[in-house]
C-alpha cells in the first residue's frame, strides 16, 4: 500500500521514505529524508550553557543576523566552518563572561533544513514569498514585570475529581518569574485541567496551588486579570478586522482608550501586520494570525502568559520567529507556561514538566531529561529492506524495541556498545546490505516513550500482584 502523509510535523515527516517541501505552492525540496538533509547550508553547532540568554545575546554580536537560535537550554548556530566557528564561539563568550558547558557539531534536524532552504527561497527573490514579515518586541516594550516574592506558578498535590475519575492526581512544580515552562503530555493526560485550575476556571478537589502570588481556589477572579491566554484553536473574530479584534480584546479587558491606542500599535508592529490592519482577520495566513492571537492575549500586559500549542501548523520559520518573540518576552519578566504534545516544540521550553494519566512523571531541562531519564540506548540502522529487518534485530539479546523510522530502524537497546555489532553481524549474515548501525542521542519522544512504558509496566505488574 502506498501511503501520502500530509503534515506540518518534521519530526512526523522524518519517518516518511520520501518528502516534498511545500511552502506557499511552490516545491522547495524531494527526496529521502537523509537527501533533503544534504540540502543544508552550512554545518550545526550546539552551545551548552548554564546561561543560554546570555549566550545567544552574545554570540549574535560575532555571527551572521539570522545563524545563531535559541533552543530552550541551548543555543545552536549555523556556520561553514565548524572547528574555526568554535573557536570564536569560545572567544566570544569568554570576553562576555558567559560560562560555556561545551560546543560541538550536531546533526541538523529537518526542521533545521526546511528553515535553511526556506529563508534562502523568501531571500532570493526581490520580494518575500507570502510577503511574511519579522517579529520583535519594538521599541515599546512591555512594561517590565518585577520579579515576584517566590515562584510565578506554584502548585502542591493539587488534585482534580470528575466523580470517581482523577484528572489530575497530586501534581507538584514550580516555575520562576520569566521562564518558559512547557507541560507536555498526550491528548487526555491531564494539561489541560490543570491549566484550568491556574486560570481560575475550575477548582482544585485537593491541594494548593498560586499564580502571580493568587491563590487558585480563593481568588480565582483576580488570577484572570493578571493573566494572558491564547488557545491552540485560533480564538479571535474572523470576521472582524485586525484592528477591530485588538479593540475589542482591550475593550475586554478594560484597557483605557490612550493606552489602548499604544498597545494597539505595538500589536501591530509586534505581528508585522502594518499593511494589513484593516484586513478581515480570516483572509491572514495561519503565522500572521498566532501572531494577532498573542498580541490580543498580552494586550493587558499580564506577568503570566498561558499558550496552548501556540505554534500548531504553522511552518518551521514562522515558529521560529514566533518564539524568537517569546524569549524576548520572558527577558522582560514575563512568565510563560507552554501546553503542548508536539515533541519539536517543546525543545524551545527552558524547562518541562511530563504529565501522563494525570501525574506527573518528569521534571526539568529538555537537555537534563535526555541525558538522565532514558534509561536505554538508541541505535540508528539504516539497511537494505528494514521491515524484514526490524524481525532479525528485534530477537537479539538486550533490545527492547524496534521501530522503522524513514527507510532505516530505531532500536532501543539497553547497551550499544554491546548490541551494536551483534544487529551488525545478524543483518550480514542474513544477507541485508548495512549502511550503518550507530549509537544517536535520544529524541524527547524516545524519553517520554521510554517513561510511559516504565510506567505502564509498573502499573502492570502491581495489578497483577493485586489478582
Amino acid at each position: 500500500m502506498t501511503i501520502f502523509v500530509s503534515t506540518a510535523y518534521l519530526d512526523e515527516a522524518e519517518r516518511c521514505n520520501r518528502l516534498v517541501l511545500l511552502h506557499q505552492g511552490k516545491l522547495l525540496a524531494v527526496g529521502t529524508p537523509e537527501e533533503v538533509k544534504g540540502l543544508m547550508r552550512g554545518a550545526l553547532l550546539e552551545v551548552s550553557t548554564p546561561e543560554p540568554r546570555r549566550a545567544a545575546a552574545a554570540l549574535k554580536s560575532g555571527f551572521p543576523a539570522g545563524s545563531v537560535g535559541l533552543f530552550g537550554d541551548r543555543v545552536h548556530l549555523v556556520v561553514d566552518d565548524p572547528e574555526r566557528a568554535a573557536e570564536t564561539v569560545r572567544a566570544v563568550l569568554s570576553a562576555s563572561g558567559v560560562p560555556l558547558t561545551a560546543v560541538r557539531p550536531i546533526p541538523a534536524s529537518l526542521e533545521d533544513v526546511f528553515v535553511s532552504v526556506l529563508r534562502e527561497a523568501l531571500t532570493s527573490p526581490p520580494r518575500r514569498m507570502g510577503g511574511e514579515a519579522s517579529m520583535s518586541v519594538g521599541a515599546s516594550p512591555l512594561t517590565p514585570h518585577p520579579s515576584p516574592v517566590g515562584p510565578s506558578v506554584s502548585v502542591r498535590e493539587l488534585t482534580k475529581r470528575f466523580g470517581d475519575f482523577v484528572a489530575v492526581d497530586r501534581v507538584t512544580f514550580e516555575v520562576a518569574a520569566g521562564e518558559v515552562f512547557g507541560f507536555l503530555g498526550p491528548n487526555g493526560a491531564g494539561k489541560s485541567t490543570t491549566i484550568r485550575m491556574l486560570c481560575g476556571l475550575l477548582t482544585p478537589t485537593s491541594g494548593t496551588g498560586s499564580v502571580a502570588g493568587l491563590d487558585v481556589a480563593t481568588q480565582a477572579e483576580e488570577i484572570k486579570a493578571h493573566i494572558g491566554y491564547m488557545s491552540q484553536r485560533f480564538s479571535l473574530y474572523e470576521d472582524l478586522t485586525v484592528e477591530e479584534n485588538i479593540d475589542f480584546y482591550g475593550g475586554v479587558y478594560g484597557i483605557q482608550r490612550e493606552r489602548l491606542a499604544q498597545r494597539k500599535e505595538w500589536v501591530i508592529a509586534m505581528a508585522g501586520l502594518a499593511d494589513h490592519r484593516t484586513s478581515l482577520t480570516r483572509l491572514l495566513s495561519g503565522g500572521w494570525k498566532q501572531r494577532l492571537a498573542l498580541g490580543c492575549s498580552i494586550l493587558h500586559e499580564p506577568p503570566v502568559l498561558f499558550l496552548d500549542e501556540p505554534t500548531s501548523g504553522v511552518d518551521p520559520l514562522s515558529r521560529r520567529r514566533f518564539w524568537d518573540l517569546i524569549y524576548d518576552l520572558s527577558g522582560q519578566g514575563v512568565t510563560v507556561f507552554v501546553s503542548t504534545h508536539y515533541m519539536e516544540e517543546a525543545e524551545y521550553c527552558d524547562r518541562l514538566g511530563l504529565i501522563y494519566r494525570g501525574e506527573l512523571i518528569a521534571l526539568g531541562t529538555p537537555g537534563a531529561l535526555k541525558r538522565e531519564l532514558m534509561q536505554e540506548e538508541v541505535l540508528e540502522v539504516l539497511c537494505s529492506r528494514p521491515q524484514d529487518a526490524m524481525g532479525e534485530i528485534e530477537g537479539l539479546p538486550g533490545v527492547t524495541e524496534v521501530a522503522l523510522f524513514g527507510r532505516g530502524l530505531h532500536a532501543v537497546v539497553r547497551d550499544a556498545g554491546e548490541t551494536a555489532p551483534a544487529v551488525r553481524g545478524v543483518l550480514e549474515r542474513n544477507d541485508f546490505t548495512v549502511e550503518r548501525v550507530e549509537r544517536i542521542t535520544p529524541s524527547l519522544e524516545d524519553v517520554f516513550v521510554s517513561l510511559i512504558e516504565a510506567r505502564d509496566r509498573a502499573e502492570g505488574a502491581q495489578e497483577e500482584v493485586r489478582r
